[in-house]
């Protein structure tokens, strides 16, 4: 990858790294599913590993910088050496030439520098995002909670519901023998005692299935 390359890979992580902050923002607006943050934190993990190889890449570039600007060092010495031997007066071309070697072993410096401040910030963005894709996780799993704790409490209610139904019909059955009434005068009577004691119906119901009879104080 040319330093080139470098750039352009930089400049399409960065459009895809506010893509998918866009679209995180959007789903949380409308609360989204567990699926949709797993999704999410799976697509931030994939562009943590690509910002820590594009850094990788810059630490190659600087090492391959550093290189270059030792041999423009070595080079510069050995001009000076072997403009000193042939005569210390003399040499203006090789000076200048020298000269150059030592601002093209600066410039390569500098560049390395860069390569490594950009493969800092690559590593400290992939940190970012994998920070990111584990509160994407933390959050996936708090709605899996939530969604499992209301399906338990409907499941619990479904169950509560049929237990009063099958108490109630116990009762109706009773009274229905006792006073020898319709099913639907058997619950009136049901309803009314109720009222009358202030309990709840299906606790009347369950004193009539068990004693066998409707009190009537």
């Amino acid at each position: 990858m040319t330093p080139e390359d470098a750039h352009d890979e930089h400049r399409r992580l960065d459009a895809a790294g506010r893509d998918l902050d866009a679209r995180d923002a959007a789903a949380r607006s409308r609360r989204p599913d567990a699926e949709e943050l797993l999704a999410l934190a799976e697509e931030r993990d994939a562009l943590a590993d690509e910002r820590d190889a594009l850094a990788a890449r810059h630490d190659e570039l600087a090492s391959e910088r550093d290189t270059h600007a030792q041999d423009h060092d070595v080079r510069a010495s050995e001009r000076d050496r072997e403009r000193r031997a042939r005569d210390p007066d003399a040499g203006h071309v090789e000076r200048l030439l020298s000269g150059r070697e030592l601002d093209h072993a600066l410039g390569d410096r500098y560049d390395s520098g860069q390569d490594r401040a950009r493969s800092a910030a690559d590593r400290d963005r992939a940190r970012e995002m994998r920070q990111q894709a584990a509160a994407d996780r933390t959050d996936a799993a708090a709605v899996l909670r939530e969604a499992a704790q209301a399906a338990q409490r409907e499941a619990d209610g479904v169950r509560a519901a049929l237990e009063t139904s099958r108490v109630i019909g116990q009762a109706q059955g009773v009274i229905m023998v006792r006073c020898h009434v319709t099913a639907e005068q058997a619950f009136d009577l049901l309803v009314a005692a109720s009222q009358h004691r202030n309990l709840k119906l299906r606790d009347v119901a369950a004193q009539v299935a068990f004693e066998g009879h409707l009190s009537q104080d």
